[in-house]
Order: structure tokens, then sequence, then C-alpha cells
């Protein structure tokens, strides 16, 4: 059936925020400001022979608009333009229990974790590369008592995940789960999957595993 709100509503769901009942003022501004020229547009334009190419957009659009529910669906992380009257957390929330981190965060370390954890919205922690983000992203996961998901394209990314975790913990890197190819296995607290793995795989399975999910190298 239909849903129909009158208020404005915000949910949050997965990595996506639903807007629900804003006026056609509000749908038309975040259309704006979620629309953006495409750069391979404009490149493959300047050297085509033939007018405007037909197979790339001229627009990169990251929103849905659901018209039946009037639900404007955009990214978490976008600031709204406007404030809704409530808000809705639909995030999936799966508390695990950690043991005391058993080093110490460095200065830069603990700048970042006091942050975080102040507006986890914000969502993402950039350091200086040695900074010990793999170290800080645990020390993260134990204070919101988590089970986490860590996200990696490549197999060297892996090393630091089982080694640091084997460090802050004093546990052993045998307790990390992993999905990799043909090996399914989730860890208690800590389960290491590939892209290219989760890409071909039915996701529905693993949609309330886990509380907290960390993308490692999100800038690449």
């Amino acid at each position: 059936g239909t849903v129909v709100i009158q208020d404005l509503v915000r949910v949050i769901l997965s990595n996506n925020q639903f807007i629900y009942g804003a006026t056609k003022q509000q749908l038309e501004e975040l259309r704006t400001k979620l629309t953006f020229d495409n750069p391979r547009y404009a490149s493959a334009l300047k050297f085509s022979r033939w007018g405007p190419p037909v197979t790339i957009p001229r627009y990169l659009t990251f929103y849905d608009y659901h018209a039946k529910e009037n639900c404007m669906e955009v990214p978490l992380h976008f600031p709204l333009p406007f404030q809704p009257d409530s808000v809705k957390d639909e995030r999936c929330k799966v508390n695990v229990s950690w043991p005391k981190l058993k080093v110490k965060l460095r200065s830069g370390q603990s700048r970042a974790f006091v942050s975080y954890l102040k507006n986890p919205e914000k969502g993402q922690v950039v350091l200086d590369t040695g900074e010990g983000k793999t170290i800080l992203a645990y020390a993260i996961a134990a204070a919101l008592k988590q089970k986490t998901l860590i996200l990696v394209d490549r197999v060297a990314y892996t090393k630091p995940w089982y080694d640091d975790f084997q460090k802050a913990f004093g546990l052993s890197k045998n307790e990390i789960g992993l999905i990799k190819g043909n090996q399914f296995s989730i860890g208690k607290r800590v389960t290491i999957a590939f892209f290219q793995t989760l890409n071909n795989r039915d996701l529905s399975q693993l949609a309330d595993e886990f509380g907290l999910i960390i993308h490692d190298e999100s800038d690449t």
C-alpha cells in the first residue's frame, strides 16, 4: 500500500537517509544540491566528432525519489539544508562484548577517537600514514560494542587487521571471520570481507549481522 506521512520525517537506514513528507520546494532543493556535472561527459564531448555522447550521462545524481511514498533517498552523510520534525533511526545494531584495549592510543588517535564518538554521523576518519588507523578503528568498535564488518579490496590490506587485532586485545587472529572467494566465516566480533566476493553474493543473509561497517582505504 501507499505510505502517507504529513510531517517532515528523517529515517536513517544503512548508509542512506530517507526524507518523508518534504515539500516540492524542499525536494527541488535536494535534487539541485545532489546533482553534479559528469566530468566524463564533458571530456567525451570535448573530443567527440559526432556530438554529445549518448552512452554517458551528462549529470551524476546522488538521490532516488520514491513517488508513492513522497520519499527522497539521499546519502547518510549529506547535510540536509532543512531540519526534519523527527528522526527515526533504523540502522542495525548488533551488540557484542569486547575486551579492554591493551594499547594506549597516541595523541592523534585519541583526538580522532573523541571527535568520532562525539559525532559518529561524520562517518569518516582521516589520519596520516602510520598514525594507526587500524588500532583506532578497533578502539571505536570496542567503545560502540558493535559486531564489525571490515571491507577491503586487496589482500595486502588484511594483514594489519589481523596483526592489530592481536596487539589491541591479546586475542588470537583466528577469531576473525573471513568472507573471500569460497571462504565464508563470521567472527564473533570481527569479520573481514572482500568487495569482490560480496558483489557476487546474496547480501540479504548479512543484513542484520553487523552493527558497524568499516571501509578500509575509503579514499580510493
